[in-house]
């Protein structure tokens, strides 16, 4: 793992906060909470843009689990900090809720302390 205060001096690729606005705020108060701004390299819209924007050496990017995306010329690493995670939400349109949405959001609730 990482301690985000060794990345103060290293290029940022955010994703842009129109499309990931808490990863985006995550990012720059865990920056901030280090005690330094990022330096923000490029802002793509989409994570795999962030990707091939990290591997052709643009910079560096934090982004949530990655799991399969990870392509060659790239490696990833977990942050130190036990704040670096975006807590999630969960979103409907009411009018449009059918059974299965509705089964679902009862599992979630049943099981929000484990989620």
């Amino acid at each position: 793992s990482v301690d985000i205060r060794k990345l103060s001096s290293e290029r940022f690729v955010l994703c842009a906060r129109e499309t990931a606005p808490a990863v985006f705020d995550k990012i720059i108060g865990l920056c901030s909470e280090a005690g330094f701004s990022p330096q923000i390299a490029a802002l793509p819209v989409v994570r795999s843009s962030a990707l091939m924007l990290v591997q052709a050496g643009e910079g560096i990017a934090i982004l949530p689990e990655l799991h399969d995306m990870i392509g060659s010329g790239l490696s990833a690493c977990p942050l130190k900090s036990k704040d670096a995670f975006v807590e999630l939400v969960m979103a409907w349109s009411p009018p449009r809720v059918g059974p299965i949405a509705e089964a679902f959001m009862a599992l979630v609730r049943e099981n929000k302390s484990t989620l």
